[in-house]
């Protein structure tokens, strides 16, 4: 399988690796967010696909793009496009998960970052945060950091909610 130019053979190891399902040509396949590179004033993440294929994926100030594909991104790059903005920097936080799950009646990755002094997890999917959610005694209570942003959809909360306490 193909291995791209890197940016830098200078890759921090992300344990565990975030890991999520993304369709590359038809094929279902996981991605595993293995390691992260610092180049220059770019981020870049080193991301695994289990048919083999190996990229390097970063953002620069007009988005993201792939090492040694900026003039014609490859299927893996287009397959995984909306995923990349949804875990910036995720690794510097307490725990990370990567779900696919129905969100409004689509199967969609979500992507949830706990921030353990906060003790909020943060919910990420579609490009973007969504909503947050708190473990409370007895319930999970959910919010948003944001104002004037349509409400969470209680069904997709509850379901993230539970994959999370399944995964921890």
């Amino acid at each position: 399988m193909e291995r791209i130019t890197t940016l830098s053979e200078q890759v921090r190891a992300i344990e565990p690796p975030l890991c999520f399902q993304c369709i590359v040509k038809g094929k279902v396949l996981t991605a595993r967010v293995t390691g992260r590179l610092d180049y220059e004033v770019v981020t870049g993440y080193r991301i695994e696909f289990s048919d083999g294929y190996v990229g390097d994926f970063y953002v620069e100030s007009f988005g993201w793009t792939e090492a040694g594909k900026e003039q014609k991104p490859s299927a893996y790059f287009f397959a995984i496009r909306n995923d990349l903005r949804c875990f910036l920097h995720f690794e510097i936080y307490d725990a990370w998960y990567g779900f696919r799950t129905k969100v409004e009646g689509v199967q969609t990755n979500v992507f949830v970052i706990y921030e353990g002094e906060r003790k909020q997890y943060k919910v990420y999917y579609h490009a973007d945060y969504q909503f947050s959610l708190m473990k409370m005694p007895d319930k999970w209570y959910v919010g948003s950091e944001r104002k004037g942003v349509k409400a969470a959809d209680p069904e997709t909360a509850r379901n993230i909610s539970l994959l999370i306490e399944a995964a921890q």
